[in-house]
């Protein structure tokens, strides 16, 4: 995926580095690596962990929980309803969590119910959000 986002930016780039700012080309310099549930960042007092979150047929999705004195919030990525989001949130300060209107996505597939309730299997609506909320 890396590789492809520098393709895609591959103009930018060059006209960063080699023609108007003259910018060093470490500055481009992608360094990434798979990762699995667990700490996956932690310095300089930030902690960031990866949970997994159920966005099958996608798989691994993840949420994040960061935490940095004393504070924490947790971003739920793109999940249906997720026990294992809500064990990694308990007692955070602030929860971002997706959402997707039924209406909404209904209307987007007038004729395709199908894909609308593809769709919708894969995500958590405002309703089923708000029971997260209530649960966390």
């Amino acid at each position: 995926m890396m590789e492809h986002i520098q393709q895609a930016f591959a103009f930018d780039i060059h006209m960063r580095r080699d023609v108007d700012e003259k910018a060093p080309g470490d500055g481009i310099k992608v360094v990434s690596h798979d990762i699995k549930q667990g700490v996956v960042f932690d310095q300089h007092g930030v902690k960031v962990t990866a949970f997994l979150v159920d966005h099958s047929p996608v798989t691994p999705a993840f949420g994040y929980r960061v935490d940095y004195r004393g504070r924490s919030v947790v971003l739920s990525g793109d999940t249906r309803v997720s026990e294992n989001l809500i064990r990694f949130a308990q007692g955070v300060d602030v929860l971002v969590h997706e959402v997707l209107d039924a209406d909404t996505v209904r209307a987007w597939f007038p004729t395709n119910p199908e894909a609308a309730a593809a769709i919708l299997a894969k995500h958590t609506t405002p309703e089923q959000a708000g029971e997260v909320f209530a649960r966390i």
